[in-house]
């Protein structure tokens, strides 16, 4: 097998973090409407309530590490 080495600037690896934040914390946006309905499975607990809230500690949490790189809220 071959290995290439890629070399980045910071600002690539930023953007590369930042695109990957957003996605992630997207697909629980996603899954936070859909477990309200009732349409899909649990992620953080069985207990809808907690899941619920525990969807959007993360959501805050990824909401607060996008502001550090200078995000605006979606």
């Amino acid at each position: 097998m071959t290995k290439v080495t890629v070399e980045l600037d910071w600002d690539t690896v930023d953007n590369i973090v930042v695109e990957q934040l957003k996605f992630h914390r997207n697909i629980i946006e996603e899954d936070l409407v859909k477990r309200k309905n009732g349409k899909t499975m649990a992620r953080f607990d069985t207990n809808k309530r907690k899941d619920i809230a525990m969807m959007k500690e993360h959501i805050e949490a990824f909401n607060l590490i996008l502001s550090y790189y200078g995000q605006e809220q979606e």
